[in-house]
């Protein structure tokens, strides 16, 4: 089975270890890049932007799109 990965291009993943006969496999998605939702997860977990934007400076997290976090912070204040 074959995804395109935004980053990487067409890559070969691996298949389902199933088999059915009027099914097939099909791979939809790639797998997440570092960070795509990390955003996402910490605002379901009621972290503030302001927290957000303080663990992304300190190299604690790492968020897909690193404007977002001060955009979202000037919108809080």
């Amino acid at each position: 089975l074959s995804v395109d990965h935004p980053l990487a291009g067409r890559l070969r993943v691996l298949g389902s270890p199933l088999r059915l006969s009027r099914t097939p496999a099909v791979a939809r998605k790639y797998a997440p890049l570092l960070g795509e939702h990390t955003r996402e997860i910490l605002n379901e977990l009621g972290v503030s932007a302001a927290e957000q934007l303080k663990l992304q400076t300190a190299g604690v997290i790492k968020m897909a799109d690193s404007e977002k976090p001060q955009k979202q912070l000037s919108a809080a204040q």
